[in-house]
């Protein structure tokens, strides 16, 4: 997006030194990755302050930003580096970005919807870039848009927050044309106590929606609504008693309006659900329904997020990446639609403020009706909560290192484990664990 030296300069409003026609290929803040020609922003972080690596950049050939002034060649310097990062970000999405911008968010299933939209559009004429990985914050939204590709048709970036006032940033930087919110859950309510804050906190994003565009909102959410026409908007509610929604007949998910079929090699609610926002998206950008479905039949599920592993000997449903109260209640129902024997691999939840011991307790005490064949629980929290099983064997660990051997050893031949806890429990050690042993 950044044509050389000068131009990034320009945008990152800094003093150049350095030849101003280098031309510029990736804008990075990891110096591992970085190749000759890339610009490297050395970000002060909590542990490691980039500017140690500045030397090590410009030996590979590359440019850096930074905010100190102790090079002489190869470097562009600024007061802050992460403020100016923020702010080339906007200029470039202001003066350089024709595409149609799709930003997502929601309490949970951002990114699964993410990745169903650019499925969603597999199929059609429309080339689709836009956010990767978890490049959803404060840094990681002004890289993707550094990055992007100049003659995309779409644009699809996913925002998070956990804190009001971020979306509110991020949407400055974003100015989406379509914004997309997933629902309003109970992921971080450590730090908003209800409901209504946290939609309050999500509407953010609809006011720095570009004015007359669309949103594509929860339906039953009167907070979004009411933000969403004052702005205004053009508003489309998915879910049921909205304007596009799923049931579930025979055992099959269908479109409604319409009754179409969604196919899907994703289990569980959650999922259908984001697949009705991924339609929506697609259908707003002009693809027809059946191109749309078409696309989303092909989706597989992400790494930590819903990917189904199939080892040959028992099935993994891997959402080790992260979890709350509402996600870890949609995966246990998930789970319920798999054959016996069913186990779970339960980690802690996070951000869950005052109330943390009540949310535990809730799964758990789903989790006690579901007839599994024993439950894995890691973390002092759910340690606490485990006085309300009643009717489950069950075994405690500490750290995600202990559980991982001990539940190798009790597998068996044909069980379904769902493996689910909060990103810092790191499940993820479990999900290996158990392709090992397979």
């Amino acid at each position: 997006m950044l044509r050389n030296l000068a131009e990034a300069a320009s945008v990152f409003g800094g003093n150049l030194y350095g030849n101003p026609e280098n031309p510029v290929n990736n804008v990075l803040i990891d110096s591992r990755l970085v190749q000759s020609g890339d610009l490297f922003i050395a970000i002060r972080g909590k542990n490691r302050d980039g500017h140690l690596f500045v030397d090590e950049v410009l030996q590979k050939g590359g440019n850096a930003v930074v905010s100190k002034n102790e090079w002489d060649s190869g470097v562009i310097v600024v007061n802050n580096t992460i403020t100016s990062l923020q702010k080339a970000a906007g200029i470039i999405r202001k003066n350089k970005i024709s595409s149609r911008i799709v930003a997502v968010t929601g309490s949970s299933g951002k990114t699964t919807t993410r990745e169903m939209i650019f499925a969603s559009l597999k199929k059609s004429n429309l080339k689709a870039v836009g956010t990767t990985g978890n490049l959803n914050n404060h840094l990681g939204l002004p890289l993707t848009i550094l990055n992007l590709d100049e003659d995309a048709d779409v644009v699809v970036l996913e925002l998070g927050m956990n804190h009001t006032g971020e979306l509110a940033f991020l949407g400055s930087i974003t100015m989406p044309d379509i914004t997309l919110i997933t629902n309003i859950g109970r992921a971080h309510i450590e730090f908003f106590k209800t409901h209504d804050e946290i939609a309050h906190a999500k509407s953010e994003l609809l006011m720095e929606t570009q004015r007359g565009g669309l949103c594509l909102i929860p339906s039953g959410e009167q907070i979004l609504v009411d933000v969403a026409e004052e702005v205004p908007l053009v508003i489309r509610s998915i879910g049921e008693d909205g304007d596009l929604w799923f049931e579930k007949k025979d055992g099959e998910y269908c479109l409604q309006p319409g009754g179409e079929k969604l196919v899907l090699q994703v289990r569980g609610k959650h999922n259908a659900a984001n697949a009705v926002f991924a339609v929506a998206t697609a259908e707003a950008l002009g693809i027809d329904r059946m191109t749309a479905l078409d696309g989303i039949s092909t989706f597989t599920g992400i790494t930590g997020r819903g990917e189904v592993l199939n080892t040959g000997f028992f099935t993994i449903l891997d959402e080790s990446y992260n979890a709350n109260p509402d996600s870890m209640l949609a995966c246990l129902e998930e789970l319920m639609e798999y054959n016996e024997p069913r186990v779970a691999v339960l980690g802690d939840m996070l951000e869950l403020g005052d109330e943390s011991l009540k949310f535990h307790r809730e799964i758990l005490s789903r989790a006690d009706l579901l007839d599994l064949r024993f439950l894995i629980l890691v973390g002092s929290l759910f340690r606490e909560a485990s006085d309300v099983l009643q009717n489950t064997e069950f075994r405690l660990y500490d750290t995600a290192e202990q559980a991982q051997d001990r539940v190798r050893e009790l597998m068996k031949q044909g069980d379904t484990i769902l493996v689910k806890g909060s990103h810092s429990i790191s499940l993820d050690k479990v999900v290996t664990g158990l392709q090992e042993e397979a």
